[in-house]
């Protein structure tokens, strides 16, 4: 039984990759959703060997707690964890009631996991693989992608649900990342598999158009999100291969992510013709200084400015999201965040507050300098938990993540807004605005999601309750 914490918009495709790797050795699976069923009852009515649990930081003291649960009934049951947190806190095999954890790219050690447990002996020695009694080095990353299963799409299709319903489906032609903006997991994990393997891996444009088809046929839709951290580096023979056939086979829109140093007319253009409706695009501070010297992502505004104006002329839907409360940042930083972001012009502007999450070079600076305490740890994003920020600030920064796609939208409103509303305390009214411009700019610009007035609903309400800015997870 595989278990998570909550299930959004977007597929587990780590969890469904190992699904489809563990039933094709003939293993069942089952799924468990905390914030949607009483794993406990489940694990009762499923009766499992093994316990998976896929663990995001902000998650992490649930599963700590279920964990604790579980042992209580179940003193025998298998259970594992892997996933972000457990990667980065290798140390909690120590403390949580788990008999082991999985570090880093998890496929072949999962596998090894279930043989040696299916088969009654020592899984101590699996490389990847951490127990309370051993530790073991990281195996090399996996160079060939197209030998791996299709994601199994059965264990989150499930008739009925939300995700199901959705015509959108989220896919992933490759691995890895090979930049290193600090405030990204990903530098961290290149640092982690250092000398072993290729960090950015590509599957083949025929697997893609396969397993692409194949979801179509079982599971209708009609609109595409790659997942990739970034989808292309620039024009390439596999891009001008995957456009060609993929306007041949598949010809449905998407959505995926690029990084604006890289966009010019020969991309822009390709794209486009191919298929591409939106682009995940960010802008990360208005300030070049900080963009360079703290974040690692050297590019002026003067470039940043230009990609968002190529992308535009060439009717691609541009998603931006801008980071408050950056260390050392000023709230003069913050107003030039919003003003790049006016000057960009993006479909969808977004503004998040960063947060310290561990293993994450700028969380490693935040706390080398003091700037967050050792006993707190990271539990919302919606507030900065920083302690170089004044209240006053931590308040203009909340303000500024809710109004601010307002004032990107509408830049007539800048003066009122930046003079005025983001000195006052948050409140209700900004967050019933923050709600409305995402659901409408989400929805109509960057993912067309077409569902039922009551999901909408739905969807809407938990939004509300879970999501809203200064609400704690």
């Amino acid at each position: 039984m595989y278990v998570v914490k909550d299930m959004s918009y977007i597929e587990l495709l780590g969890i469904m990759q190992l699904s489809a790797l563990s039933k094709k050795r003939k293993h069942q699976s089952c799924l468990g959703i905390i914030n949607e069923h009483d794993v406990l009852k489940l694990i009762e009515k499923e009766n499992p060997d093994i316990v998976a649990f896929s663990v995001l930081t902000l998650d992490a003291s649930s599963f700590k707690n279920l964990a604790i649960d579980i042992k209580n009934k179940h003193k025998n049951l298998t259970i594992i964890a892997g996933g972000p947190h457990a990667t980065f806190n290798p140390e909690i095999v120590d403390s949580w009631a788990v008999d082991a954890i999985i570090c880093g790219e998890g496929d072949d050690a999962f596998i090894d996991f279930l043989s040696a447990v299916e088969g009654g002996y020592d899984y101590s020695d699996t490389k990847n693989l951490h127990t309370k009694a051993k530790k073991n080095p990281l195996r090399p990353l996996i160079e060939n992608l197209d030998k791996l299963p299709f994601p199994d799409r059965e264990l989150v299709y499930v008739k009925g649900s939300h995700l199901y319903n959705l015509n959108v489906r989220t896919f992933m032609t490759s691995r890895g990342c090979a930049h290193h903006c600090t405030y990204c997991f990903n530098n961290k994990y290149n640092m982690l598999y250092r000398n072993k393997g290729k960090i950015f891996r590509r599957r083949s444009v025929d697997n893609i158009i396969e397993e692409i088809l194949k979801v179509k046929e079982k599971y209708p839709f009609d609109f595409i999100r790659f997942g990739d951290d970034n989808f292309v580096y620039g024009v390439d023979d596999w891009l001008e291969e995957f456009s060609v056939k993929y306007k041949k086979y598949v010809k449905i829109p998407f959505y995926c992510l690029i990084r604006p140093n890289i966009i010019n007319n020969e991309l822009a253009r390709l794209l486009r013709s191919t298929g591409c409706h939106s682009i995940g695009m960010s802008i990360e501070s208005g300030s070049a200084s900080i963009r360079k010297k703290i974040l690692k992502r050297g590019m002026s505004n003067e470039e940043l400015i230009k990609a968002f104006d190529i992308v535009y002329e060439n009717g691609i839907h541009v998603f931006a999201n801008s980071m408050v409360g950056i260390p050392f940042a000023t709230i003069d930083d913050e107003i030039k965040s919003v003003e790049v972001a006016i000057r960009c012009k993006p479909a969808y502007p977004n503004f998040t507050i960063f947060t310290p999450f561990p293993g994450v070079e700028l969380s490693e600076i935040a706390y080398k300098n003091n700037l967050v305490n050792e006993d707190l740890p990271p539990r919302t994003t919606d507030r900065s938990v920083l302690n170089c920020f004044t209240k006053k600030e931590k308040n203009i920064q909340e303000n500024i993540v809710t109004l601010g796609p307002l004032i990107v939208r509408f830049p007539y409103l800048k003066s009122l807004i930046l003079n005025i509303l983001i000195h006052l305390p948050p409140n209700k009214l900004f967050r019933y605005i923050w709600i409305i411009n995402k659901g409408y700019l989400g929805s109509i610009y960057i993912w067309p999601i077409k569902v039922s007035f009551f999901l909408k609903i739905k969807l809407f309400l938990k939004s509300f309750l879970f999501e809203m800015p200064g609400t704690n997870k």
